[in-house]
């Protein structure tokens, strides 16, 4: 969906708001248009920004030379499509594959999605540990876990049994990009345990710094 050309000029100068719909996992959540980009937040986060989800901005310009060759994405907690909007120009992107637990989501996941990127994505609601723990005989390049509840990680994500399947999920050299909020103390605490139960498991993982979040990167052998 591409906005009215008014409406994007003047979001460069304030937040539009462009609609709501309630959503049984994470409450309220809102559209609008800012700076030219869909944004989609919740009370206390911000899921979705288009070009402008700094964190995995970020995270694809460090790893710019690692991700040339990706051709099939796995995105866990898809929101509105932020990752997908970073990878629009991407040389060899063949596939997506979409999964969100909460239905609200992906409806507006469908709507909002990057126009040239539809055919390329499959929308999936499922839990994303029973999804990814079921599923068998495929593997992707690269996979995105944005998995949170409001502001919140559920401890199911960071499990070792979790972390094994996902890395059972990636191609040879493919890259897990794990995203965790790092801005409070207790974050960087929690962050801290973390990094022990996701090295356990991709013994060569690191801790990559994105402005207010870290990211997690693993790489499948």
């Amino acid at each position: 969906m591409k906005p009215h050309p008014l409406k994007w000029a003047l979001s460069f100068f304030r937040e539009i708001p462009v609609e709501q719909i309630s959503s049984n996992f994470s409450g309220q959540l809102e559209i609008s248009l800012h700076k030219g980009e869909w944004k989609l937040s919740t009370e206390n986060a911000v899921y979705s920004f288009g070009k402008r989800y700094t964190s995995y901005a970020l995270a694809f310009r460090k790893l710019y030379s690692k991700i040339q060759s990706v051709e099939s994405v796995l995105v866990l907690g898809c929101g509105i499509g932020s990752v997908a909007r970073l990878l629009e120009n991407h040389p060899n992107l063949r596939h997506i594959t979409a999964i969100d637990i909460d239905p609200a989501m992906i409806i507006l996941a469908q709507k909002y999605w990057p126009v040239t990127l539809l055919d390329k994505t499959i929308f999936i609601c499922d839990d994303a540990e029973d999804w990814v723990k079921s599923v068998n005989g495929i593997q992707f390049d690269m996979i995105i876990a944005d998995l949170f509840i409001d502001d919140v990680t559920p401890t199911v994500f960071e499990s070792a049994s979790f972390m094994s399947a996902l890395k059972k999920l990636l191609s040879k050299k493919g890259l897990l990009l794990f995203s965790r909020i790092h801005c409070s103390k207790a974050q960087q605490l929690k962050n801290k345990e973390f990094e022990r139960t996701f090295k356990s498991v991709f013994q060569d993982g690191y801790m990559l710094p994105v402005g207010f979040n870290l990211m997690m990167v693993g790489q499948g052998s």
